[in-house]
């Protein structure tokens, strides 16, 4: 077994181009940035002093943050959607360099050794895997800090709802 060998078959071309392909239509750098940017300017961060009683900046606030969340649940989709393609490339491939070349890989006595051979094969398809989950695990956190703050301001819309009903108050 060369590596040479390995890198001409067929299945390798295959995996290979899945990951072009995916590299192609994803740009996870790009998306990073985009949705950071989209998180730096939530209006949310304006609500202090008066402000927090503005119905039209929380009406406002909570326009924002559900578009966001819909723009960086977007971009998971489509990353998880590429991201899944390559894992399952990798997985047949795994299989496929397993089996044809098992006799070359009886030298290899553990698990550890198996999977060392195979990331010295496959280096970028690994590296595109794991900044993938990398870049999904920072999304997950933009979102769950979304859904926190529109759980908040949902409370904020309850507690001006209260203060109208109230005689005699006046919301600045």
């Amino acid at each position: 077994m060369s590596l040479k060998e390995i890198r001409k078959s067929t299945k390798y071309t295959k995996l290979q181009n899945i990951l072009e392909n995916a590299q192609q239509k994803l740009n996870l750098e790009q998306d990073l940035k985009e949705a950071f940017a989209l998180h730096a300017s939530l209006r949310v961060r304006q609500m202090y002093g008066k402000n927090k009683y503005n119905p039209k900046l929380i009406m406002k606030c909570v326009a924002q943050v559900q578009s966001n969340r819909s723009r960086i649940t977007t971009l998971v989709a489509k990353a998880s959607v590429h991201l899944s393609y390559v894992e399952e490339a990798s997985k047949a491939f795994r299989i496929f360099l397993y089996t044809e070349y098992s006799e070359d890989m009886k030298k290899y006595k553990t698990k550890e050794q198996k999977d060392a051979i195979f990331q010295r094969i496959v280096g970028s398809v690994s590296d595109f895997i794991s900044e993938g989950n990398a870049f999904i695990k920072h999304m997950e956190y933009l979102i769950k800090d979304l859904d926190q703050s529109s759980h908040s301001l949902r409370h904020m819309i309850d507690i001006l709802k209260i203060l109208q009903g109230a005689k005699g108050t006046n919301i600045v």
